[in-house]
C-alpha cells in the first residue's frame, strides 16, 4: 500500500544514489507543493506571507527561499494551534501528537497525520538499513522510554529490535550485551561513552556487535574513539530532529552526515544569510513532507557547515559537518559575549581514565559546579586539568567539584555536559 513505511522506506534508499540533479528537482517540486498548501490552508503562514506581500507564485525553488522570514519555536509559542494546523482536518483527535524533549529550555507540541507519520518511521530506519542493519539482525536498542509492546513485524522476526533503558546501571546493561550478544546497537553516544569507560577500567570482555549506531547528542572524537576501542567495532553517529526525524547521517567513510534532501531543505544561515562552504551556520529546515504541521524556514538553533565535496562511499547526499550542539549551549562572559561551551568541556573528554561523566553546570557568570563520576584512577591532578579548562576562557572563575554516583538525564533521555542557569540567549 503507498502509505505503508516500508514501501516509502524502498523508495528513500533508492534515493541515496540518485543523481544530483534529479534529487533537486524532487525537493523543488516538494517545495512549490508545500508552500501552496500552507498559504492557502494554513492561518499562520497566510498571514506571514501576506505581510511580506509573498505569494505561492513568488516561490518556485531552493533559491527563492530567502524570501521567506526564519521562525522558529518562540513563533509558534505565540499562536493557536489552530491557525498552526492544516485547515482542512476537522478533528484534531484524529491527528498524532509528537513533541520536542525540551533540551534547549522550550518544549514544542505538534502533529502528523497517520500518512506523514508513515513516512517519518521510514526516514528513521533509513541510516540504519543502508549502512549494514539487516532484516533479520538482533539489535539492542538503549532507550530513555524502552517500549512495553512488540510490534507487529518484529512478531513476526525482523527489524526486531531488544530495548532497555538507558540510564539504567551501565553494569548491568553490558551484562545484557553479554546476554543477548547483538548484531547491532543504537543509542545515546553518553549511554555508550559510559559503558566503555567501565569496560576498560574493569576490563570486562563483551562480544563485538557490528556497528554502534549513536543518536541524539553530540559525538565527540574522544568519545568516539572510547567507544570503538571499548566494543572493538565501529560507530557510525545519526542526526535528527523531533521536528524532523533523522535527516543527516555518517557511512563507514565517516566524511561527513549525508543529509536527506529528499524529506528535507536544510539551510545554513549566519546572521540571517547564507553562508559559504566550511562556515558555521545555524541550520535552518524546511520539512518537505508534513502538510498536517508544516515546519518552512525553522530554526533548531544548531550549529554546522556543509561541504561541497561528494562522498566516497557513492551516495549522492550532499555532506554537512556538525561542529557544535545547540546555540543554547552556550557560556555567557562578563562583557555580555556568549561562547560556545565546547572549550569549557571538550579538554575532558580525553580524561577519561579519570573521568566516567562529567557536567558543567554555569551557577553564574563567573561560577561554575562541576559534577563528575570518577574513575578509580581519579585525583586531585585530574581536578586541576578540569579546572583548567575553564580557567582558560573563564580566568575568575569560582569551580567547584562534586564527586557523584551517577548524574541525571534530561526528562528526554539524553545526556548533556554542558548547562547554564542564566537567562538563555
Amino acid at each position: 500500500m503507498p502509505g505503508n513505511k516500508y514501501f516509502h522506506m524502498l523508495r528513500l534508499m533508492r534515493n541515496e544514489k540518485r543523481p544530483l540533479a534529479e534529487l533537486r528537482n524532487i525537493q523543488n517540486e516538494k517545495l512549490r507543493r508545500l508552500i501552496d498548501h500552507a498559504y492557502h490552508h494554513v492561518p499562520f503562514y497566510r498571514e506571514r506571507f501576506k505581510k511580506t506581500n509573498l505569494h505561492p507564485d513568488d516561490i518556485r525553488t531552493i533559491d527563492d527561499l530567502q524570501k521567506i522570514p526564519v521562525i522558529d519555536k518562540d513563533d509558534f509559542h505565540q499562536s493557536e494551534n489552530s491557525d498552526l494546523i492544516d485547515k482542512k482536518i476537522k478533528n484534531i483527535d484524529q491527528l498524532i501528537t509528537l513533541h520536542t524533549s525540551g533540551s534547549s529550555g522550550k518544549t514544542l507540541h505538534f502533529f502528523a497525520d497517520h500518512g506523514y507519520n508513515q513516512i517519518r518511521k521510514a526516514q528513521f530506519l533509513r541510516p540504519y538499513l543502508t549502512n549494514g542493519n539487516g532484516l533479520f539482525d538482533r539489535v539492542l536498542w538503549f532507550r530513555a522510554t524502552p517500549r512495553s509492546k512488540q510490534p507487529f513485524h518484529e512478531r513476526l522476526g525482523f527489524l526486531k529490535t531488544y530495548q532497555l533503558d538507558a540510564g539504567m546501571d551501565p553494569l548491568i546493561q553490558i551484562k545484557s550485551i553479554q546476554t543477548l550478544k547483538p548484531a547491532m546497537m543504537r543509542g545515546y553516544g553518553s549511554t555508550f561513552h559510559l559503558m566503555a569507560s567501565k569496560i576498560l577500567e574493569e576490563n570486562i570482555s563483551v562480544p563485538p556487535p557490528r556497528i554502534i549506531f549513536t543518536d541524539s547528542e553530540l559525538l565527540s572524537t574522544a568519545s568516539r574513539r572510547k567507544i570503538e576501542k571499548a566494543f572493538q567495532t565501529r560507530v557510525i553517529d545519526v542526526y535528527g530532529t523531533f521536528e524532523t526525524e533523522n535527516v543527516a547521517y555518517e557511512c563507514h567513510k565517516h566524511e561527513g552526515y549525508h543529509m536527506a534532501i529528499d524529506c528535507v531543505i536544510m539551510e545554513f544561515l549566519k546572521e540571517g544569510n547564507p553562508v559559504k562552504p566550511g562556515e558555521v551556520g545555524e541550520i535552518v529546515f524546511t520539512v518537505l513532507d508534513n502538510y498536517t504541521f508544516p515546519f518552512i524556514r525553522y530554526n533548531i538553533h544548531d550549529l554546522a557547515a556543509y561541504t561541497d565535496r561528494p562522498c566516497s562511499c557513492g551516495r549522492t547526499f550532499p555532506l554537512m559537518k556538525i561542529i557544535a550542539g545547540r546555540m543554547y549551549d552556550y557560556a555567557k562572559k562578563s562583557d555580555g559575549t556568549k561562547i560556545s561551551s565546547t572549550p569549557l568541556t571538550s579538554h575532558m573528554w580525553f580524561l577519561g581514565k579519570y573521568i566516567h561523566e562529567f557536567q558543567v553546570i554555569q551557577e553564574d557568570i563567573d561560577q561554575f559546579s562541576v559534577l563528575i563520576v570518577p574513575t578509580k584512577f581519579y585525583s586531585d591532578k585530574a581536578a586541576k586539568k578540569v579546572e583548567k579548562g575553564i580557567y582558560q576562557n573563564f580566568p575568575k572563575a569560582k569551580i567547584k567539584i562534586h564527586l557523584v554516583d551517577q548524574i541525571k538525564r534530561e526528562a528526554s533521555g539524553k545526556f548533556i555536559d554542558f548547562k547554564t542557569l542564566l537567562t538563555r540567549p
